[in-house]
């Protein structure tokens, strides 16, 4: 069970609450604005295969952040009751977390900011791993305005500042290709 007041930061109502095992979710539920009761799958000892976790097993617990689209880990100050172990029949009730710490295990596009911009804007993404990246920007009938970025990048986060001295006011479109995914996102030039 997660009380409102065990939350130290602000979610917004939709931002989903997970608890894993490993890489494995093991309970989830979706933040309602107000309490937050979470079932957690355990194993059905009477059965040869695996549905769920042992007693005994540690657990923790993150939310994803619809806004930004960002996964957050969040450790707990706090407990009124339990642990971070899963038992069979048992309840655990967060107190207090603390600040949540955000998780990047895959390519990212952040939206541009500020955004609308009428001079310039900054374009952030990250890559876990070292890789090629091709960040196009396109107006909004799909023809190709500037080619913002077209290396190979090392891992980690990376800005690009995009100048809006070429750009018409309107609305456009940046892209990411990588070597495995393409990404985009709108982006809005006001009148200067």
């Amino acid at each position: 069970l997660i009380p409102e007041t065990a939350w130290s930061f602000d979610l917004t109502q939709g931002d989903e609450v997970g608890i894993k095992s490993g890489d494995v979710v093991i309970g989830s539920g979706v933040y309602n604005g107000s309490n937050l009761a979470i079932t957690l799958w355990g194993d059905n000892n009477l059965t040869a295969v695996s549905e769920g976790v042992s007693e005994g097993t540690p657990f923790v617990i993150s939310y994803f952040d619809t806004e930004s689209n960002a996964e957050f880990a969040l450790e707990v100050e706090t407990w009124i009751e339990g642990e971070a172990t899963f038992t069979t029949n048992g309840v655990a009730v967060v107190g207090k977390f603390a600040a949540p710490v955000q998780l990047i295990s895959s390519e990212m596009l952040s939206q541009n900011w500020p955004n609308p911009f009428k001079e310039q804007t900054t374009i952030q993404y990250y890559l876990p791993n070292e890789g090629n990246v091709h960040i196009a920007i396109y107006n909004a009938l799909g023809m190709l305005m500037e080619v913002a970025v077209n290396e190979k990048t090392a891992a980690g986060t990376h800005e690009v500042l995009i100048d809006a001295a070429s750009l018409a006011a309107g609305k456009y479109y940046y892209r990411m290709t990588t070597d495995a995914n393409t990404y985009t996102k709108a982006m809005t030039v006001s009148s200067k």
